[in-house]
């Protein structure tokens, strides 16, 4: 058999390179779409039967008042009812977006504007690539876990377990949002995708393939410590889910003065667990109303578990802890006792002070992790303490403080109270304060009682918006903060976006974090109007379909999102009601008060390009400029017959060229302004005024340098 040549080698590799794909394979040519409620129907737009669910769609030859000719995709054609029918776009075609106020708050002076969009999120991210193109810092993403359970909508029917391709959909929905996403990112800029286990294998490889030049870390989040398990199904009782941190350019974490893992456990904690073999925190329940405590470090149960745990592994670790039970007091440490065969007695001293003996959870007799001599020198110190009776075991759960953690503390590293005078047991800080935090290490596991998803996130939400359950599965507010404030701790005007914005929870968390630490990050957050799939179905009975006011108040955005954040930022609920006095922020602040900081509301539009091109449609784009220079300051929001230069602004709007010599004159008294808007059809005429106004302000030409930006299948250029 003649041996393979070098030449034939290469050949091989080529034929195989131009052939196989090798890491992540799926369906990207599956298509995608999206329906247009606010859109017109015109001829030539792209249309469905609003009554219909799936992907059957149809063009509109004429329209003749309220009857439209349509030829449908397999060629049929028919005439219809206009209003039955709903625009819809398949992504990859042109479209030219605006966007439309529906609800401002102002309550924090002149720091810029947070902005929450209504929007279906592709092409809310190709309406941001014009004012965000390079800005964002952070990127906090809570896409859809694709779980099978009908929780997102893919051509604008929901993908459930029954879908034989809904791994491969799930693939090309992300891959089209993220590859839209990395543009706007800063060279040093960091992404946060959170998923649970249905995706988290799968996630990693795109996000591997997508991203080869970032640092990519996993960081995995106790969200629910009773845990969910699989009806009928004898499974792990899942209590968790899962953060990919991916870090550009030289991105990084600062430390918050708290690892996020060790030492938040109160004394109640880490007690009432001692029957167990490891401590662990106790549910998040009956804590929530607390504000944040300052954490110290974990108390490590006295009774050994792992290697040589038992009794005859370390004889002269045997010995009884004596305590007042009434006050949980340690009073003396005894001896060992000895031989190992002798048993020990539970009978209580002259004085009804009981004994403690190490007895394990199986009841068989273990041994403490530390001799009696070093015990006693810890209790001296109060840094041994007695936990709950647990009658199975006829003991107490006793912790102490490690050797390395009193080295600590006596190198001046963390707080000590005073004894307690009844239990004669200290309490230990963390040190607040700049050196302090820069030694606590942020893990990669975390595991905080804020971070209950049931309390930091559903419950909150539904006292917030005053409605049982008016979205499924919020992020709790704390774990997001904790997010944000790791990553933009020393950046407090950072840019965060959010385009799987849900219920807010985003813009929540950044708000509050503005509000501990004087910043001015800016937030913008992407949600759509989805209607839950159990209510779509009898809402289509009720003959109520998309586009519908009954319908749309009913979707995300305006039962769960507006409401919750209108709800935060000023305190009272939708309705006028005032929010629950017991609700609190995480600097321990009540949130009736409401948060001094500015948001406004918007709906994408889509317009029509003759219209934009023409000059009437600069109401619908003048959003998109503003946030371009900042969201600070007054808005332009028409046209006049010279220029716009708002005080507190960052931009101007030169709208007649012949007064391009006043506007260049009011430029140069304005070092605040870093963007200028042209609106001249002559591309001479632009070159010439651009060459006259100051050097640090930007320059762009409306409305060509904006229609450009829009025709997506050119590529055009960003401003």
């Amino acid at each position: 058999m003649r041996g393979l040549t070098l030449c034939d080698d290469r050949h091989s590799v080529t034929l195989l390179d131009n052939t196989k794909e090798f890491g992540l394979v799926f369906e990207r040519h599956l298509p995608e779409g999206t329906r247009l409620p606010s859109h017109p129907i015109r001829r030539g737009t792209r249309v469905q039967l609003r009554s219909e669910v799936g992907d059957r769609t149809g063009v509109a030859l004429q329209v003749n008042g309220n009857m439209t000719t349509l030829r449908w995709d397999d060629g049929e054609e028919t005439e219809v009812e206009t209003d039955r029918l709903i625009a819809v776009c398949t992504f990859g075609d042109p479209i030219y977006p605006g966007l439309r106020t529906v609800g401002k708050i102002q309550r924090g002076g002149n720091k810029p504007f947070h902005t929450v969009i209504n929007a279906e999120n592709y092409h809310a991210l190709r309406a941001l690539r014009l004012p965000l193109s390079g800005q964002v810092d952070v990127m906090y993403l809570d896409p859809p876990y694709n779980s099978g359970a009908r929780d997102w909508t893919y051509n604008n029917d929901y993908v459930d377990s029954t879908d034989a391709y809904r791994h491969s959909k799930w693939l090309s929905f992300m891959e089209k949002r993220l590859r839209l996403a990395r543009p706007l990112l800063r060279k040093d800029a960091v992404m946060v995708v959170t998923i649970d286990e249905h995706e988290v294998s799968r996630l990693g490889v795109l996000l591997d393939q997508l991203f080869p030049e970032a640092d990519i870390t996993l960081v995995t989040i106790v969200i629910n410590t009773k845990g969910v398990t699989r009806a009928g199904v004898p499974r792990f009782s899942r209590v968790e889910e899962y953060a990919y941190f991916c870090f550009f350019g030289n991105a990084g974490i600062y430390s918050i003065g708290d690892d996020l893992l060790t030492g938040e456990s109160s004394e109640k904690e880490s007690l009432d667990t001692e029957a167990s073999e490891t401590v662990q925190s106790s549910d998040t329940s009956s804590d929530s109303d607390e504000p944040m405590e300052r954490t110290g470090p974990g108390w490590r149960k006295l009774l050994r578990s792992g290697d040589d745990p038992r009794r005859i592994d370390r004889k002269n670790m045997f010995y009884p802890i004596w305590i007042n039970p009434k006050t949980r007091r340690i009073v003396r440490v005894g001896e060992p006792l000895l031989p190992v065969t002798k048993p020990p007695s539970f009978e209580p001293d002259e004085d009804q002070n009981l004994p403690v003996w190490p007895i394990r959870g199986n009841v068989s007799e273990g041994r403490w992790g530390v001799g009696a001599d070093t015990l006693r020198s810890l209790v001296e110190r109060g840094f041994v303490r007695i936990g709950r009776y647990q009658p199975k075991r006829k003991t107490w759960g006793v912790s102490y403080l490690t050797e390395q953690i009193v080295s600590d503390i006596d190198a001046g590293k963390y707080d000590v109270s005073d004894p307690d005078p009844v239990t004669g047991v200290v309490q230990v800080w963390h040190k607040e304060g700049e050196a302090a935090q820069s030694e606590r290490k942020i893990k990669t596991v975390w595991f905080r009682k804020r971070h209950n998803a049931g309390v930091g996130g559903t419950t909150l939400v539904s006292e917030l918006v005053g409605d049982d359950r008016p979205f499924s599965f919020p992020k709790s507010v704390f774990a997001v903060r904790d997010t944000i404030a790791i990553l933009t701790r020393d950046k407090t005007d950072a840019v965060v976006l959010d385009f799987f914005g849900g219920s807010g929870t985003t813009t929540h968390a950044v708000a509050m974090l503005n509000q501990e630490d004087g910043g001015t990050r800016r937030s913008i957050l992407v949600t759509n109007n989805e209607v839950d799939s159990e209510e779509q179905v009898w809402l289509r009975e009720s003959g109520i379909f998309p586009g519908d006011p009954d319908w749309e108040t009913r979707g995300i955005f305006y039962r769960a999102t507006k409401p919750r954040l209108e709800a935060a930022f000023t305190g009272k609920r939708h309705d006028g009601t005032t929010i629950p006095a017991h609700l609190k922020n995480f600097d321990g602040s009540l949130m009736l008060n409401g948060l001094e900081e500015n948001i406004e509301f918007f709906e994408l539009e889509y317009l029509d390009r003759n219209t934009v091109s023409h000059g009437r449609a600069f109401e619908a784009i003048a959003p998109l400029l503003w946030m371009l220079a900042g969201s600070t300051g007054e808005r332009i929001s028409e046209p006049n017959s010279s220029f716009a230069l708002p005080e507190g602004g960052r931009y101007g709007v030169l709208f007649n060229a012949s007064h391009y010599k006043a506007f260049a004159k009011a430029l140069d008294d304005r070092e605040d302004v870093t963007h200028a808007f042209v609106v001249t059809d002559s591309h001479a005429q632009f070159q010439q005024i651009a060459a006259e106004l100051p050097a640090q302000v930007k320059v762009s030409m409306l409305y060509e340098d904006y229609l450009r930006n829009f025709e997506f299948n050119t590529g055009g250029s960003l401003f």
